[in-house]
């Protein structure tokens, strides 16, 4: 006699009366176990049970969708989407429930998808999964969400040099990022917080690094020359504010004919 997997050739004599099953099902439906017995005649009887295992955790994931910035952070709405694996057949219909939610607690709400649209701070918001398959076995997985989908904002201002008339200098005028009431200050964001800023009479910076101020020591065109503050948040969102600045240095000449 002897006991073997459906579809296994028996060994009569092995004379196994006990069969230990340690791979798990490879199907919801389970695995046949045959018992063979021949007796000295060669006459051969069977009898079968069929047996699911499954001891293996099912899993289940969180993508997101959305428009990715920098360093992990989404500067949009983002969709986090759920997909499931189980090792029996690896799809939905072998998993009895699942759900995602923002809740730490287990939370089958047979979801597969969950918008978020708020900005977060800097921590990000926790999302969940959770999984159970036909065997009762559970598994769970977490995504951090980070979004920033606002431009860092700025102002300029001259803060120090002479001036004459109008709106001309006659000294270098030095310029400053200001905060609403006009003092020295840099830019702050409240989000994904500030990556770095600068000041250049280039509309246009592919760089970005900590500096306050910046002094004008050129004299300018008769309609003035465009300063720039650039200024990027750690989302990659990237502002810009701008002033125009009047300088002439250059005493006027004249000359005495006799």
């Amino acid at each position: 006699y002897d006991i073997v997997a459906s579809g296994g050739t028996p060994v009569y004599s092995h004379n196994h009366t006990t069969y230990t099953v340690t791979a798990d099902s490879t199907s919801i439906n389970g695995t046949d176990y045959v018992a063979y017995i021949k007796d000295t005649a060669g006459n051969v009887t069977t009898c079968s049970v069929n047996v699911k295992k499954d001891v293996t955790k099912p899993v289940c994931y969180i993508t997101p969708s959305g428009t990715a910035g920098n360093d992990d952070w989404f500067r949009s709405n983002v969709t986090l989407y759920m997909t499931v694996s189980d090792n029996t057949g690896r799809s939905t219909s072998n998993v009895h429930q699942y759900g995602i939610s923002g809740s730490s607690t287990v939370n089958y709400n047979s979801r597969t998808s969950w918008p978020y649209s708020s900005n977060t701070s800097s921590d990000g918001v926790n999302f969940y999964c959770y999984v159970e398959d036909l065997a009762g076995n559970v598994g769970k997985n977490d995504y951090n969400l980070k979004i920033d989908k606002t431009t860092p904002s700025c102002k300029l201002q001259v803060i120090s040099g002479e001036k004459g008339n109008g709106n001309w200098y006659i000294t270098s005028p030095k310029i400053s990022f200001v905060d609403s009431s006009g003092n020295s200050k840099a830019p702050t964001d409240s989000n994904s917080g500030i990556l770095g800023y600068n000041i250049s009479s280039s509309s246009t910076s592919s760089f970005y690094y900590s500096s306050l101020t910046t002094t004008v020591y050129s004299n300018t065109p008769s309609t003035g020359r465009t300063y720039y503050g650039h200024v990027s948040d750690n989302a990659g969102n990237v502002g810009r504010c701008e002033i125009l600045i009047y300088r002439d240095s250059s005493a006027p000449r004249c000359t005495v004919v006799i």
